[in-house]
């Protein structure tokens, strides 16, 4: 019998076009079956940021230019300043209350902008100059944007924070950073590259000793975190296994300060003017054709002795 009883009983036959459907729907493969499953995904997850939240504190953490080894070099282009702001946008439209922690993974907080990007993107002079100018335009425009947001700021920095990357850090209102290993550096001056009138304005908004000021943007001194502090540059130096839970703790301390995102804006925007225009110009300063010498490994950077 082809429905695969052994006999006729009356009321149950069936037909051969029945049985031929069941077999066909036995060997058809089936769908797994739904699950409803606790979202792990952060609030948003661009492919070089990660956005979390602890309780009234936002981490941003930075996984640009990764290297393969675990680190993230986090060097400045177009698409890593678009992710950067993409994740800002989330921040700022959260309730009154909240801060923001940026940090990163490894050895790197970030290693400034994307030299091969800049230099090495091929086609002509003149595309060059625009792809260069462009760069300089939003990279000047994200570090106004942090520099007077209307959430309270840190970064935390992990590891290695040089050129563009400290610029960045500096626009936050706090920094910890870990101690043992990493330098804070502007290292401009070593890759004969100059700084323009919006990224000095922030040195000069940021940095109150002139003497510093000197030793970071025209000797290009590389600060351990121990140093860092003693110089006024952070907060805080800690060791690494402190820095995120130290970095939550001020974070906390200052998030719910302020009655309005509006007001805590205005006030940014007032006490650092001079920076937050001349940021928005986005001048590009006068660069090089290219690269200059090549900067010395990490811990062999020239130091200038006086």
């Amino acid at each position: 019998w082809l429905s695969g009883d052994r006999g006729p009983k009356s009321g149950n036959r069936r037909s051969p076009t029945s049985a031929r459907s069941r077999r066909a729907s036995r060997a058809a493969p089936r769908a797994p079956p739904t699950r409803a499953m606790a979202s792990s995904q952060p609030q948003t997850s661009p492919k070089t940021v990660e956005l979390t939240r602890e309780r009234d504190v936002f981490v941003l953490t930075l996984l640009g230019t990764p290297d393969g080894a675990g680190n993230f070099e986090n060097r400045f282009n177009p698409t890593f300043i678009e992710e950067i702001n993409l994740a800002l946008d989330v921040v700022e439209a959260a309730p009154v209350g909240a801060a923001l922690i940026t940090t990163s993974r490894g050895k790197f907080y970030g290693n400034g902008l994307d030299l091969k990007w800049l230099f090495e993107g091929g086609g002509a002079e003149d595309a060059a100059a625009q792809r260069r100018a462009a760069l300089m335009h939003d990279f000047q425009h994200l570090l106004a944007r942090m520099i007077q947001f209307p959430v309270p700021t840190l970064a935390a920095i992990n590891g290695h924070c040089f050129a563009g990357a400290l610029f960045f850090a500096l626009c936050h209102d706090h920094r910890v950073m870990r101690t043992g290993k990493g330098f804070a550096c502007m290292n401009e001056i070593h890759i004969d590259m100059p700084l323009g009138e919006g990224l000095n304005s922030v040195v000069v908004a940021k940095v109150a000793d002139a003497n510093l000021r000197r030793d970071m943007a025209c000797h290009g001194r590389r600060y351990s975190g121990e140093a860092a502090e003693a110089a006024g540059l952070v907060d805080r130096a800690v060791e690494v296994g402190a820095l995120m839970p130290e970095s939550l703790w001020i974070a906390r301390s200052v998030a719910a300060i302020r009655k309005s995102n509006t007001v805590l804006h205005a006030i940014k925007r007032e006490l650092y003017q001079g920076a937050v225009e001349a940021l928005e110009r986005g001048l590009v300063p006068a660069m090089p054709t290219g690269p200059g010498p090549r900067v010395a490994p990490y811990g062999k950077t020239p130091r200038a002795r006086l």
